[in-house]
């Protein structure tokens, strides 16, 4: 009959268990690749001193425990060793078609967790508390709550990468933000009519201001971002069907100049688009109607004011519009982006008469 291992205490040491004589304790295991690990430890059980001179670390039976949970929850031992930084790398190398903007943000990020000790920390070993913390010591160095929640989303999703890929059990990045920090975003109040006639009443009377004045109109009546209006080319508008197609916009280039910038995904699309309904102005005649509380321009008054957007933007556009083909040959899909009327919806079947805002490819 076989003798069973000891240590040099003299207790039994389990299958895979040794001591050297140097008393590290040393286990024994064959990973999901069927290639054999060691781990190590100067303790056999929780209740071993910790040799001195030696840094602190796990008994090896508890490291084992762990090492037989990963392997029969299928958890692999050696990608939840990567790194916070190493894991958000790989997962910005699994979407690389993404807009200027975000590559800015995504190298921002890096670099945060770079100087940051959660950057070096293991995946395997970062706990919600201590995202916490991150999200903490992110306020103190000064950053808002928009650019901390953002980033604390790319690290969420990139952990969840990791869970996908049999690396950890839980995401770490799985908690509300204002639950951590306070929510000190505030919040936009949109212009009440009487604001938006005093502003439109100023620009009409100012010597400098009135020029733009069918921009400030066209911005109020469509919600269109500045740099989607100023994108705008002669085939995004239907002056017939009083519609107005946005898929691109018309962005700042690293460098200077002008740059056209496609709306690979916009989320709010359709949001944006119904915050624009407006309503009908008591005692007006049927065919001017409201939009955001504000006549929308005559289709004659529309088309002067796109001629007469500043001289900068009007050279920028041009090289945009050179690039474009026709409305028909870009091919609108009405079935994607349904038409979404600017205006109230009507009475007794009445169809509005305004005009409507396509986002979208």
């Amino acid at each position: 009959m076989s003798q069973k291992r000891r240590d040099n205490r003299n207790r039994v040491l389990n299958t895979g268990e040794s001591q050297r004589t140097n008393g590290l304790y040393v286990f024994k295991y064959i990973d999901r690749d069927k290639k054999p690990k060691f781990v190590y430890s100067w303790r056999l059980v929780e209740t071993d001193r910790l040799p001195a001179g030696k840094r602190p670390c796990k008994p090896l039976r508890e490291k084992e425990r762990e090492i037989r949970r990963d392997l029969e929850d299928g958890i692999d031992p050696i990608g939840k060793k990567m790194t916070v930084s190493q894991l958000y790398a790989k997962f910005t190398r699994c979407r690389l078609d993404v807009r200027e903007g975000t590559e800015r943000s995504r190298a921002q990020l890096k670099r945060l967790l770079f100087e940051d000790a959660i950057g070096s920390r293991e995946i395997g070993g970062v706990k919600p508390s201590d995202a916490k913390e991150w999200a903490q010591r992110m306020k103190s160095k000064g950053f808002a709550y928009s650019t901390i929640s953002n980033h604390k989303r790319s690290l969420k999703a990139a952990f969840y990468l990791a869970i996908a890929d049999d690396c950890i059990r839980k995401n770490p990045f799985d908690f509300k933000l204002a639950t951590v920090i306070k929510r000190d975003v505030t919040e936009r109040e949109p212009l009440s009519r009487e604001q938006v006639d005093a502003l439109l009443g100023f620009m009409r009377s100012d010597a400098v201001y009135h020029r733009y004045i069918d921009e400030v109109v066209i911005l109020l009546g469509t919600g269109l971002r500045i740099s989607e209006m100023c994108g705008l080319t002669e085939t995004d508008i239907d002056l017939t069907n009083r519609v107005i197609f946005v898929d691109h916009q018309l962005a700042r280039a690293v460098g200077g100049g002008y740059r056209q910038a496609l709306h690979l995904h916009d989320r709010r699309g359709d949001d944006r688009v119904r915050a624009c309904h407006g309503i009908e102005a008591e005692g007006e005649a049927p065919e001017r109607r409201w939009a955001n509380g504000l006549h929308l321009p005559q289709q004659g008054r529309a088309a002067e004011g796109r001629r007469r957007l500043r001289p900068g933007v009007q050279g920028a556009e041009a090289q945009v519009r050179e690039g474009r083909g026709s409305a028909a040959s870009r091919g609108h899909d009405t079935a994607h982006a349904a038409p979404h009327v600017l205006h109230g919806d009507g009475e007794s079947g009445h169809e509005p008469e305004g005009a409507a805002i396509h986002h979208g490819p």
